[in-house]
């Protein structure tokens, strides 16, 4: 189950009372620290959502120096530590985000700017998109990058910005590259972000978001990844073979589109643009395939 990091509360419920922006997020981490707890105490596992370490240096932080913005990484991170120090760290996964919108993302921070210090972390897995063409070379930031024992990755495999449909051995490739430089018990696939940020104005056709989960199970028959023990992509996929189970059966509706908004906040200006076209119930007339 997901829940919003402190630092991101931050970001858009600003501070206006508390003497330091420091003090603020320790307070902010305190008051969270029960909703997680109470998240695990349910039997979930918890997925911390921290835009603040990625998509924040385009936002919040856009006027910070690179040194300037490690620190503030640095704090937030502690901060987290601390409001889930109580829960197991396989228990809890911390999801970075770069912004889940289709735009040029030409000024996003490199993730091995901010990964060093995110594996330090307490989470056991760490999300982080790896599939849109902006990020996703940064697998092989893991040929230099050691993973620390017991930490899990959880690369996107499946873009959550496009309504294109990834063809299974797209996915297996991109799974694969993850497996060979980390080990393939320490990968679980998943997508970049969710599908559904924005509630009014979804990027991804419903009914496509179910063929691209698809795509995961396609992805596993096209690749021995069963051996003697389930791993993390072994489970990960499984679940993905029920939902295409359930997407298969699942017809496509007439699709109406208007443009999305303005984004603002970015180090460089851009406009974002509908995404999803009317003409993409025809043009998907035989799926799934």
């Amino acid at each position: 189950m997901t829940a919003v990091s402190p630092g991101q509360v931050a970001r858009f419920q600003g501070n206006e009372y508390y003497r330091s922006d420091e003090e603020y997020l320790w307070t902010l981490g305190s008051v969270l620290k029960d909703e997680y707890k109470a998240i695990a105490d349910a039997g979930f596992i918890l997925q911390l959502d921290c835009p603040d370490l990625g998509s924040g240096w385009n936002g919040q932080f856009r006027n910070l120096t690179l040194e300037q913005f490690h620190k503030v990484v640095d704090m937030h991170l502690e901060v987290l530590d601390a409001a889930v120090a109580d829960i197991p760290p396989d228990k809890v996964r911390l999801h970075l985000c770069w912004g889940n919108y289709e735009g040029p993302h030409n000024h996003d921070i490199p993730l091995h700017e901010i990964f060093g210090p995110v594996l330090k972390s307490r989470p056991g897995a760490v999300s982080f998109e790896g599939a849109n063409p902006r990020h996703e070379h940064e697998w092989a930031v893991f040929e230099e990058v050691k993973l620390p024992d017991g930490k899990l990755v959880n690369p996107g495999v499946i873009d959550s910005t496009t309504n294109f449909i990834e063809h299974p051995e797209v996915v297996a490739q991109r799974i694969e590259r993850y497996a060979a430089v980390v080990g393939r018990e320490n990968v679980i696939a998943g997508a970049d972000c969710g599908f559904a940020t924005f509630a009014n104005a979804p990027t991804v056709v419903p009914t496509i978001t179910w063929a691209k989960w698809a795509r995961l199970s396609k992805a596993r028959e096209s690749r021995a990844f069963d051996s003697g023990h389930k791993t993390p992509v072994d489970m990960n996929l499984q679940s993905a073979a029920r939902a295409y189970q359930t997407a298969a059966a699942i017809a496509l509706p007439s699709i109406s589109v208007s443009a999305s908004p303005p984004i603002s906040g970015v180090r460089g200006p851009f406009t974002r643009t509908a995404s999803m076209a009317a003409t993409t119930a025809s043009a998907a007339s035989g799926w799934p395939r």
